[in-house]
């Protein structure tokens, strides 16, 4: 047979690969545009390390992104794993739009001083003081985190990181169907940190906790009643949530006003 027949061809769609993540453009060929590609650089980088993980919801995707965009349960969810202290729940975001050279989406700042360290720190590294704790992320359409965080010792100059917990994040979400979600992550820290142990204890308590969060996504799914995300009461917690909201459906209106296109996220 010279060729198939007709019925037996399939579509073709433009994929990229950056950075051990692969990107397929699932709309109009025309508007494949490399630079809305999110920068996952410690993906694959010789000065970070990470092993990369996994999980699969059965919820909405925009569900676990409002969890991502605030990080006050971390205090509560993860009081035993990522969080360790109310401190982070009270401290008050800096939410800052991002519009430009391809990217959109929302920046979020959260800066806690002086708390103790929390116990996933101290899996890995003994701390004889608090902490000055960080994070700071771009949250990008339409459910990509790229994350710097870490923790110094309370006293340590703001350029000294001899002592202090430096990682880089990159967490992408993938829908599978209107209540399913597939959901890559990985946690990187500077590869000068050698011991080969402390990738993979990063690796476990990350596991630990997005169990947790995936345990209460879920709850969370199965009492929300089919339209109660419209009755939904908003907290100053949720700033960084309903603004990337209002961004991605108002995109999502422009693309339906014209000709769609979607990005579609997968790993090897």
């Amino acid at each position: 047979m010279d060729t198939p027949p007709p019925k037996a061809c399939v579509k073709k769609y433009p994929l990229a690969v950056k950075n051990k993540w692969v990107f397929v453009w699932m709309g109009d060929v025309e508007k494949a545009d490399l630079a809305m590609l999110p920068d996952n650089f410690s993906c694959d980088h010789p000065d970070w390390v990470n092993v990369p993980g996994y999980m699969h919801y059965d919820t909405p995707y925009l569900l676990i992104a409002d969890n991502l965009l605030d990080f006050s349960h971390l205090s509560y969810v993860h009081a035993n794993t990522l969080g360790g202290s109310v401190a982070i729940a009270l401290a008050k975001p800096l939410v800052e739009v991002i519009d430009s050279n391809g990217q959109r989406g929302v920046k979020v700042s959260r800066f806690i001083p002086d708390v103790p360290a929390p116990p996933y720190y101290k899996r890995f590294q003994d701390f004889d003081s608090n902490l000055d704790r960080w994070f700071i992320y771009d949250f990008l359409f339409p459910s990509t985190l790229l994350m710097h965080s870490g923790g110094r010792p309370v006293g340590d100059a703001a350029d000294d990181n001899s002592r202090a917990v430096i990682n880089h994040s990159c967490q992408t979400l993938t829908p599978e169907t209107d209540s399913s979600t597939h959901y890559f992550f990985q946690q990187s820290h500077r590869a000068s940190v050698q011991d080969p142990s402390i990738r993979h204890n990063m690796f476990n308590t990350l596991i630990e906790a997005f169990n947790e969060d995936r345990d209460t996504i879920t709850a969370q799914f199965k009492n929300l009643t089919e339209n109660a995300e419209h009755e939904m009461l908003p907290l100053h917690f949720d700033s960084a949530l309903i603004r990337f909201r209002k961004m991605l459906a108002d995109a999502v209106q422009v693309e339906k006003n014209s000709a769609p296109h979607t990005i579609v996220k997968f790993h090897k």
